[in-house]
């Protein structure tokens, strides 16, 4: 599809959410601004071949992207993966030449929708969209659509409420296969710690978001064949401080009941580590090596990837926010310059072990 210029510029809109935090300011010549409104949450990184489907256009054909607005409307900058995301879409659009604006949120649809207004009032040529939840901002699509803006969903999946249309493109990972991923990975580090059958604990990041959901969904799924069971779930809004509590709170309850707990999924991987270290400060042994109890996550972090080195967290997947900002932002420039695009993108977002953690470690530094 190629988006044309105003008013034609609505054939790719909805956005791309930006999980992120630290705003760069970058250069090709280029000014760059950012506006935050924070306290907030979110949710993975590279290296293989995005998968695409249909097609779509925007821009003119020809035009490069120098001095053209484009609004970031992303998750909370507290959230290390926001913070990494924010900050790649900054340098990266800026470096070529866009005129960018940052703006961030909590988990607040009213915030996300005031700040999708303020982005349509100033003109943006193109919003990226970390949708922290879709359907109450349906009405802004629907402005930024008829203002003829394209808007770039990042992560989060569109969900099937979603009327046709409304988005340009979205960028990101297979939520559900990731949650399978997750479960599978989990199933195999317990199996390894001598555990044939158990008890699981998820903390996940936040069920209004479309992310959270399909990852359920996928882990349950591949975990319902088993012997292995979840006893309690619980959202963190992808904070990994929320994330240590909420785990120490849920161990303190089943850790000593009916065969105690055998695994935990942290839904990010900053999530999963610091769940990690909560659990061993609890008392418990943790890691697959020495029998503990296994601990799995979904976003790659420098974190993960250290306590993976040593066998704290047992996998993670790489789904680095650098990787995706990246991705989407090659994605936005081509669009922007009129040339055409794909309506999805499913980033792959292979399992990480000890094994082949170096092999993903450069990809998941930010």
């Amino acid at each position: 599809m190629r988006i044309s210029q105003k008013p034609h510029l609505w054939l790719v809109a909805l956005g791309a959410i930006v999980l992120a935090v630290g705003l760069a300011a970058c250069g090709g010549g280029s000014s760059s601004s950012s506006a935050s409104n924070e306290a907030g949450s979110s949710n993975e990184g590279g290296g293989e071949e995005a998968t695409t489907a249909s097609s779509t256009e925007t821009g003119t054909e020809g035009e490069g992207i120098s001095g053209k607005s484009v609004w970031v409307v992303g998750c909370a900058d507290a959230i290390p993966y926001c913070a990494g995301q924010n900050k790649t879409f900054e340098a990266v659009l800026g470096e070529a030449g866009a005129d960018v604006t940052v703006v961030t949120s909590p988990y607040e649809a009213t915030k996300q929708a005031q700040q999708m207004d303020q982005a349509i009032a100033q003109n943006a040529e193109a919003i990226v969209l970390q949708a922290l939840t879709v359907t109450p901002i349906i009405p802004q699509l629907e402005k930024a659509k008829a203002a003829g803006i394209p808007v770039f969903l990042i992560d989060a999946p569109p969900p099937p409420e979603l009327p046709e249309g409304l988005y340009a493109a979205h960028i990101g990972g297979e939520s559900v296969e990731q949650g399978e991923a997750a479960a599978t990975a989990l199933i195999k580090g317990m199996e390894e710690a001598g555990s044939t059958s158990g008890n699981v604990i998820v903390v996940g990041g936040a069920s209004a978001d479309t992310t959270t959901p399909a990852r359920v969904e996928g882990f349950e799924k591949v975990l319902s064949g088993t012997s292995f069971k979840v006893v309690a779930e619980e959202d963190a809004e992808w904070d990994p401080v929320k994330a240590a509590t909420i785990a120490t709170q849920l161990l303190a309850k089943y850790g000593n009941k009916d065969g105690g707990v055998q695994g935990i999924y942290g839904m990010s991987g900053d999530m999963a580590a610091s769940i990690a270290k909560a659990a061993q400060q609890s008392g418990y042994e943790v890691g697959a090596e020495k029998g503990g109890m296994v601990v799995v996550g979904s976003n790659c972090s420098p974190r993960s990837i250290a306590e993976i080195k040593d066998g704290l967290v047992y996998a993670d997947l790489q789904q680095s926010p650098v990787y995706v900002s990246e991705k989407a932002s090659e994605v936005i420039i081509e669009a922007l310059e009129g040339k055409e695009i794909e309506d999805e993108y499913v980033l792959p977002t292979p399992t990480i072990e000890k094994s082949n953690v170096q092999k993903y470690a450069k990809a998941c530094t930010f």
